[in-house]
């Protein structure tokens, strides 16, 4: 197996490709990249409508690249439609015929699967969904993968994956080991720690056989702004920001970056209008820890989300998985 996985994607239909939409022949090739996950498709009514937006000439050209197409199928983190669609066996029959229509079309290799902010107590019919699409697919000789988050208490985002039971029924179980602080939650921090990203993938392969868990990598990260309140610093806002424009804010503020043990991970912050600003950057020594954890605990291979956050240098990183598996782009939680 030679996983990578995805990449973002805004086109629309399956004619010419629509104006802003991404040329693939002009991007150079990535010899880690072997797996590519356009966000083509999406749920767009409890009915099982399913929207496209695929673009024929990307999917072509990855083929010419000998990179396999799996792109994203989304429930567009809408937990009343994914409830009504999934407690429809008839909606859920229509949409995995459309679903296998555009992979005839186009020509895919398979599916991704990031169905998120799921209701909890539809857990068991997601479960029976992800079978009866996988089936299909599997019917047609294609891959079949999902997305889970990392295991927590948090409603709705991680009791609805049956993780022991989707693991039997996919091809790979696709970690997002990300967002451990979020830009709602009450704290700053790094958005993956290198302790509490072996914590997640050492869980998951108590559920999972590791040779199907691919570990998702961020190649972004935050800023946290906090204000003082009563004498003590508070989280007031975050913000995503590339890997350069991270480096970026901290160089124009005078701040110097120092390595964080624990984050695994260079930490630096920065005073501005009575603002406190904190930054963990993501860059090639964050990345090389944990892309280490995939030799380590016999992973299926490593993703990374997403596309056009990454610094050209952050692939030294990554660089050491090509063969034996793949390292591409592939979606996940909301990095607003």
């Amino acid at each position: 197996m030679r996983p990578g996985f995805g990449r973002e994607l805004r086109s629309s239909g399956l004619g010419p490709r629509p104006l802003g939409a991404p040329n693939l022949a002009e991007d150079p090739p990535n010899p880690a990249v072997t797996v590519l996950s356009p966000t083509w498709f999406s749920l767009s009514g409890p009915d099982g409508a399913v929207d496209s937006k695929a673009d024929p000439a990307y999917a072509a050209e990855a083929k010419k690249r000998g990179i396999r197409v799996e792109p994203l199928f989304s429930n567009g983190f809408n937990p009343e439609r994914t409830k009504a669609f999934l407690s429809d066996p008839e909606a859920r029959a229509r949409s995995v015929t459309r679903i296998l229509r555009f992979c005839r079309e186009l020509g895919l290799d398979g599916i991704n699967i990031d169905f998120e902010n799921v209701f909890d107590e539809d857990r068991d019919n997601l479960t029976a969904y992800v079978g009866e699409l996988a089936r299909a697919l599997h019917g047609l000789r294609l891959r079949v993968s999902i997305d889970v988050t990392v295991i927590s208490d948090k409603p709705n985002w991680s009791a609805c994956y049956d993780r022991e039971a989707l693991g039997k029924i996919v091809d790979a179980v696709v970690l997002m080991a990300y967002d451990e602080h979020w830009r709602n939650g009450p704290d700053s921090g790094p958005v993956a720690s290198i302790g509490w990203v072996e914590r997640s993938v050492s869980d998951l392969a108590c559920l999972v056989p590791p040779g199907k868990i691919w570990l998702g990598i961020p190649l972004y990260t935050r800023e946290w702004e906090e204000r003082l309140v009563e004498g003590t610093w508070r989280k007031t806002g975050a913000r995503a920001l590339s890997m350069a424009d991270a480096e970026a804010r901290l160089a124009q503020s005078g701040a110097t970056a120092s390595w964080d043990e624990g984050a695994g991970a260079y930490y630096g912050e920065y005073l501005k209008g009575g603002k406190r600003y904190r930054i963990w950057l993501e860059e090639e020594r964050s990345l090389g820890l944990k892309a280490a954890l995939v030799g380590r605990y016999g992973l299926g291979g490593a993703a990374a989300w997403r596309r056009g956050f990454e610094k050209p240098e952050a692939w030294r990183a990554l660089q050491n998985l090509k063969g034996a598996v793949g390292v591409g782009y592939f979606p996940g939680i909301s990095t607003n």
